[in-house]
């Protein structure tokens, strides 16, 4: 059995990140649910995190592994929001394991999202993706106490970036625009503070 092959995956401390690995999915499967912490996705499709805990908790950590080739997709740490998505471009079979399944409810989200500028942001994560416009204004709303914001716009179809931009506090109205380089959709990336994205006018 396919899950079976999957070597156990260690969870280790440390800042929150969300790594990708930008490999291909083998495609060719089943899409849909194929347990409480497992998935078979045909294309891209997102995973959701909730910190249910009433505080005082450690966080949620997650990692997320391919059945079929034992790579780690996603790996994230410290994660406290109660409602955080990141999006994953391979098909094929996930699975993952939680560091406090009693207070981190993980599920997945079919596809990348089909979210309509101007779009709120305000859970941080990856953004549901959207129709891309010739270019993308992203307005920072609220840095959350960090110094800047680094705002990298990403294609849904590969998790490869697009553009990036640094959105500095009091300068240019805290806003950046990043050309989407024709691709039809796009998403933000692994944002820390909360944005207003529209298209630029």
């Amino acid at each position: 059995m396919l899950l079976a092959a999957v070597a156990a995956v260690v969870i280790a401390a440390g800042s929150a990140t969300a790594a990708v690995l930008l490999t291909g999915g083998s495609g060719g499967h089943t899409p849909g649910s194929a347990g409480a912490n497992a998935y078979v996705a045909s294309g891209p499709w997102r995973l959701k995190v909730q910190d249910v805990s009433s505080g005082g908790d450690l966080g949620c950590a997650v990692t997320v592994t391919d059945v079929q080739s034992g790579q780690t997709v996603l790996a994230l740490r410290d994660l406290y929001s109660k409602n955080i998505s990141y999006q994953v471009s391979q098909a094929g079979s996930f699975q993952w394991q939680v560091s406090n399944a009693d207070n981190c409810i993980v599920t997945h989200l079919d596809g990348p999202g089909n979210a309509k500028l101007p779009l709120t942001w305000l859970q941080g994560g990856d953004t549901d993706a959207f129709a891309a416009p010739a270019q993308v204004t992203v307005q920072v709303t609220d840095y959350r106490g960090s110094p800047t914001c680094e705002i990298t716009l990403k294609d849904p179809a590969n998790g490869r970036p697009i553009a990036s931009e640094t959105a500095t506090p009091g300068q240019h109205n805290d806003t950046v625009t990043l050309d989407a380089g024709g691709r039809p959709t796009a998403y933000l990336s692994d944002l820390d503070c909360y944005v207003l994205v529209s298209s630029a006018p």
